[in-house]
């Protein structure tokens, strides 16, 4: 029993060496590109990450003043017009109104784009949509513009104040959005007045 157990110890012992020794890269060789490569986005389809700071402040300011004036007096007549009491006539007139009007948005996100098309100028086209559903209301976050590659920092992130061309539209559907529109005759008389 000595001797077989010897014997297949030694056959294991010669099948295990005669297979090749195997070693495993810390670098998959499924993934694409080089350790050293710069892996900014650059090509359609590469992903960026785009991050949104928006901040904007509008005001406007108007004053108006208007006066005028209109009078017209008359003596008795005499004559033929002697039944004409002195009459005097007179108008006056006058508006003045002032308005201003402020407004203030700001905005900051980040989401993650996909570059659809590389443009004749190195330059890339990206767009990203966003969409979350909570308690049937649906908000949906859309953007799109176009970036210079230098623009892109080693991180692969930009930021929205280096988009060209950039539309941001961030929408809402459902019960709140819905509350929050105005009623029919709400609508009517702003559209009449």
């Amino acid at each position: 029993m000595k001797h077989i157990i010897t014997a297949v110890v030694i056959a294991l012992s010669a099948a295990a060496l005669a297979q090749p020794g195997r070693s495993d890269s810390l670098w998959p060789a499924e993934r694409q590109g080089s350790l050293y490569a710069d892996q900014r986005a650059h090509a359609v389809g590469d992903l960026l990450t785009v991050i949104i700071v928006q901040s904007s402040v509008a005001s406007h300011e108007a004053q108006s003043d208007t006066k005028k004036n209109a009078s017209a007096s008359a003596s008795h007549g005499t004559g033929l017009l002697s039944f004409f009491p002195d009459f005097g006539l007179g108008a006056e007139r006058s508006t003045s109104g002032s308005g201003s009007t402020v407004s203030k948005t700001q905005f900051a996100d980040r989401m993650t784009a996909r570059v659809t098309e590389v443009l004749a100028n190195r330059a890339l086209k990206i767009e990203g949509v966003r969409s979350t559903v909570i308690n049937a209301e649906k908000m949906e976050l859309r953007l799109t513009g176009v970036v210079r590659p230098q623009d892109v920092s080693p991180d692969n992130t930009v930021l929205s104040s280096n988009l060209a061309d950039e539309q941001i539209e961030w929408t809402g559907k459902g019960p709140i959005a819905e509350k929050q529109r105005p009623g029919l005759i709400s609508r009517l008389l702003h559209f009449l007045f």
